[in-house]
């Protein structure tokens, strides 16, 4: 798959075959108007472990430490980890909270910090992408 760009940000080049940009892709348009959906798959293929298939939605307003939303994410997560009432949850989101504060904009896929943009929306792209 051919180097892209989507949110500002270049994906690729992958392998032929481990790689599917899915907007702008047939079944993506068969789907129809208004179907939200993820940016494209990535098959990560490693000797002697197991394929893992990537659902990748692209997002530049997600934490990035130059951003003004980025401690805005911290607070978020931070709320968050306290209403969790199994320990194991909110251990999850304090590593992830780490992550976030010691690698910033390199996780910008995986967690939102715009309002606009809801962790809900993320995961109805993602079984969207999944039901293609």
């Amino acid at each position: 798959m051919d180097p892209f760009i989507d949110s500002e940000m270049t994906f690729g080049p992958y392998p032929t075959g481990q790689g599917f940009r899915v907007d702008g892709s047939a079944p993506h348009d068969a789907a129809g108007q208004g179907v939200k959906m993820i940016d494209f798959y990535k098959l990560d293929l490693q000797a002697g472990k197991a394929p893992r298939l990537w659902l990748i939605e692209a997002k530049k307003s997600t934490p990035n430490a130059d951003s003004p939303n980025y401690e805005k994410s911290i607070k978020v997560l931070d709320k968050m980890r306290s209403r969790l009432r199994r320990h194991e949850h909110a251990n999850a989101v304090s590593t992830l909270i780490n992550l976030v504060q010691t690698h910033g904009s390199i996780l910008s896929p995986i967690i939102s910090s715009d309002y606009d943009i809801y962790i809900g929306d993320i995961c109805g792209k993602m079984n969207n992408g999944l039901s293609l």
